[in-house]
């Protein structure tokens, strides 16, 4: 069971993008991610986690995002807040599918 979700903590603008295709000039075709949804959102953070990995650490930071329901919203999808992209990867539906609480990990190079 969720807990309730206050409309008001959703002070934070995060951007939505999904994946378009479209032709260049010669014709071939181009995938870019393209603006689908602007909403307010609460955000919380999660602690960072560190991988090591071919002797290489990298920092892992990891996002909450609470925001309205928005049919269509898919894990293909990334969120953009604050600069920072996160890729989506796990997307919950809360109070009778009235919110999303989709979890992200921030790309390298976006901590």
């Amino acid at each position: 069971m969720h807990k309730m979700i206050d409309p008001g903590e959703m002070d934070q603008v995060i951007t939505v993008r999904q994946e378009t295709v479209t032709r260049t000039t010669s014709g071939a075709e181009e995938t870019t991610m393209a603006d689908w949804n602007t909403v307010r959102a609460k955000v919380e953070f999660n602690s960072g986690t560190e991988d090591e990995e071919m002797m290489k650490i990298t920092f892992i930071k990891q996002a909450v995002f609470t925001f309205r329901y928005c049919p269509g919203l898919n894990e293909k999808m990334e969120i953009v807040h604050d600069g920072k992209t996160y890729d989506i990867h796990d997307i919950e539906f809360s109070h009778r599918k009235r919110f999303h609480i989709a979890r992200g990990t921030a790309r390298d190079g976006s901590i």
